[in-house]
Formats: structure tokens, sequence, C-alpha cells
């Protein structure tokens, strides 16, 4: 139901919040970022397999997703970021480099860096992040 989703969207941002002060010597900064992601792994484990999550955070290096499903580490995903929006969503491949269980839930945090990102794409990337700091 929609309040139970929300109590556990609420819990999971929370428990970003702390997770992120393991993060803080980060190289780029990192903006919250809240457009659909689609994810697909490579190669496939199953066919036509496409997994919608919620982002959390987004840099030029990466973004931090949660996703009811745990992707190992050094998987590849291909990534289209900010799929409702078609003329401006953003492709690329993106390695999963940690995954952390959210209390008491069946959901991941999951931490992705891009590894492969077309030169547009980049900046687009950075541009949302620009974009988000000026309004934050």
């Amino acid at each position: 139901n929609a309040a139970g989703r929300s109590q556990r969207v609420r819990r999971a941002r929370e428990h970003a919040m702390s997770a992120n002060l393991q993060h803080e010597s980060r190289q780029f900064v990192r903006v919250p970022f809240a457009a659909p992601v689609q994810a697909e792994q490579i190669p496939q484990p199953s066919p036509n397999r496409i997994w919608h999550l919620l982002p959390e955070d987004l840099s030029e290096t990466g973004l931090r997703l949660l996703s009811p499903e745990l992707f190992p580490v050094k998987s590849r995903l291909l990534l289209d970021l900010d799929s409702d929006n078609p003329g401006s969503s953003i492709r690329a491949v993106g390695r999963v480099v940690w995954a952390s269980q959210l209390p008491d839930q069946d959901e991941w945090h999951i931490g992705i860096e891009f590894s492969e990102l077309s030169d547009s794409c980049r900046a687009r990337v950075r541009e949302k992040v620009m974009e988000q700091q000026a309004s934050g």
C-alpha cells in the first residue's frame, strides 16, 4: 500500500543519510535525484528483465539506487536515467561498487559507478548535478 511504501522510502532515506557519513570524502558532489531509473543487468540473467529503481542521489561519476533486488558487486547494469522523458533520458553502463541491505527490509541501497557514458550524456549528468546544486 502507498502508506507502507512511503514509510519504507522515509526509513530508507534516513538510513541513506547515516550511510552518507561513511562516504564523506567524495571527489564529486552528490545531489538528490528523483527521476525514474530503469536498469537491465548485463548480461541478462533472464530475458527482457527490466527493473524500475528509485534513485537516491546522483554525481558526475555515479548514483545511489534503492532496489528490491540485490545486484552483486562488480555486476554491470545498463541504465536509463530520467526514463520518463525519452528525449532527455541518459543512457549509461554502470558497475555496482557496493550494496547495503536496509535494516529489517528486503530492499537494498546500491552504489553505481558509471563505466560507460557518452560525452553528451556525461554533459547532461553534469548539468543535472549543477541544477540541483543551484536549487538546493
